[in-house]
């Protein structure tokens, strides 16, 4: 029984297999057919051809360096145990591979649907069905920074005001929720107080901005903003159609008062061309009003998560 090799045997080389006298061992019908398949080698001085030729494979065999080397050493026989242990080690390491990335997935799908269980804060309305609309804490009124635009805490002070607004009253709302959209003293000019700096905004918004270029910019606009009562110098808000008012109505006008962003898109096609984020924005904000006349939670008739309606306090029942 021949002895079998350990599994981390190197490969034999194939001269390491032969005896010295391997070449002189052969006939002479065997050294003529090796001698085509033999690699060219240099002969020897005072030697014939035929004796150079021997001498060298003579040498060859017996592990001799020609140019640096012998190229029989480059020929190995691979040894049968050591290349199962490799392909072995092979699978054992795709087997780990598989199971890592299985884990791996595993894991992030896990932590995916925690996330997804997770109520966030803004989140809060549309994650929970149960919950109570009138019991929402109150938020913001507006999407928009209110506290560093003028413009838009004047339109906050004259539509929260109602009708007929005297300018010390926008001043100190201004004053109260948008302090920062007053510039310091030093850069109003000398002796301008605030009530005065909130007055000149309200004429400035009262007055449309024409001019007689054919080419109008973003800072020109022929409607005024403000209507400004002369007689009891008051002023008032103009109402007028904006997205949001177009949006609000095409909330209330679906089927039941739900349905997802594609519906509302679509009734609003029948009257108006709005663009997709002007509708977006103008539900986000319907939502965040106080309270929400719109929101978007899970129907759980139609399996979806849709846009709802909700009425005014005053023409909700009671």
């Amino acid at each position: 029984m021949s002895k079998r090799c350990k599994v981390d045997d190197f490969p034999v080389n194939l001269l390491a297999l032969l005896p010295p006298d391997a070449w002189d061992r052969l006939s002479f019908e065997e050294q003529q057919a090796l001698l085509p398949d033999l690699p060219p080698l240099d002969g020897w001085w005072d030697l014939s051809g035929d004796d150079a030729t021997t001498e060298n494979l003579r040498q060859l065999f017996r592990g001799g360096n020609f140019n640096f080397g012998n190229p029989l050493m480059s020929f190995y026989f691979p040894s049968e145990s050591r290349t199962r242990a490799r392909a072995a080690a092979r699978a054992a390491f795709d087997a780990r591979k598989r199971v890592f990335t299985k884990q791996l997935l595993q894991s992030i799908i896990q932590n995916r649907s925690q996330c997804l269980k997770q109520v966030l804060p803004a989140d809060e309305l549309a994650l929970n069905p149960e919950l109570d609309i009138s019991v929402i804490p109150p938020c913001k009124a507006a999407v928009d920074d209110v506290d560093h635009s003028l413009f838009l805490a004047i339109r906050l002070a004259l539509t929260a005001s109602g009708h007929g607004v005297a300018v010390d009253a926008v001043a100190a709302y201004v004053e109260t929720h948008a302090p920062r959209t007053i510039p310091p003293i030093s850069e109003r000019p000398q002796h301008m107080q605030v009530i005065h700096y909130v007055h000149s905004a309200l004429l400035f918004l009262s007055r449309p901005a024409t001019t007689t270029s054919p080419y109008q910019d973003d800072l020109s606009w022929s409607f005024p903003f403000v209507n400004h009562d002369v007689t009891t110098n008051t002023f008032t808000w103009q109402l007028e159609v904006t997205v949001l008012n177009v949006v609000r109505d095409a909330v209330a006008r679906l089927p039941c008062q739900c349905g997802t962003r594609a519906d509302v898109l679509a009734l609003l096609r029948m009257f108006v061309n709005p663009a997709t984020p002007a509708v977006a924005k103008g539900l986000d904000t319907l939502a965040s009003t106080v309270p929400p006349c719109a929101y978007f939670r899970f129907h759980n008739e139609h399996q979806a998560w849709l846009w709802h309606y909700a009425a005014p306090p005053a023409s909700r029942p009671t």
